[in-house]
């Protein structure tokens, strides 16, 4: 791979990454201009317990595809249910202290997403 093609690609994944952000500004500014006060403090109460409990799921499961798919050794399949079965566990335990059945499945849904992403980046990216 050359350098143009490396400069390529990180000038990719960062204006993607600036872009998203971007984005999420201005969905929080809409939210804060349309909510209350009360209702928005809530909602990113809630958003801050699924962003925990997703990132506690994860289980550092970038670091192992990262490692292992690097190495040809196929561990995907197994680290996927392991951390599937830790985000049902995360969303139980969620659902139980907030009594918010959304937050649960928020909780998945962030997992879900991240490991996907994960996968297709490192197969877009040529690690594996």
């Amino acid at each position: 791979m050359t350098f143009k093609n490396k400069l390529k690609d990180l000038l990719s994944i960062g204006s993607l990454n600036i872009s998203t952000a971007i984005i999420f500004a201005l969905f929080w500014l809409y939210l804060a201009s349309v909510l209350s006060k009360t209702e928005y403090g809530e909602l990113g109460f809630l958003f801050s317990i699924a962003n925990v409990g997703a990132e506690i799921s994860l289980l550092g499961f970038r670091s192992v595809i990262v490692v292992y798919e690097s190495k040809n050794e196929n561990v995907f399949s197994t680290s996927f249910f392991l951390v599937l079965i830790s985000a049902n566990i995360t969303a139980a335990v969620a659902f139980v202290l907030t009594e918010n059945f959304v937050i649960s499945i928020l909780i998945v849904g962030m997992v879900l997403f991240q490991i996907i992403s994960n996968k297709v980046n490192y197969f877009r990216y040529g690690i594996r």
